[in-house]
């Protein structure tokens, strides 16, 4: 199982995929949270499609 961290400041995250199955991503969106507050974050099941993964990284999706 392999675990990310995806921090996002000024941008969307539109897709996480993964090619193992059982990765988890934790997204952390400082345009979205505020200072000095608790911090809903959790680790989450990552999609697992290795073929449209494989495709991207190929440069081939559409």
């Amino acid at each position: 199982m392999s675990r990310i961290i995806v921090y996002v400041s000024g941008g969307n995250v539109q897709d996480v995929l993964s090619d193992q199955p059982g990765s988890e991503v934790m997204i952390v969106d400082y345009d979205n949270e505020k200072e000095l507050t608790s911090k809903a974050r959790a680790f989450r099941p990552v999609a697992c499609n290795p073929p449209y993964f494989e495709h991207t990284v190929a440069g081939l999706e559409n």
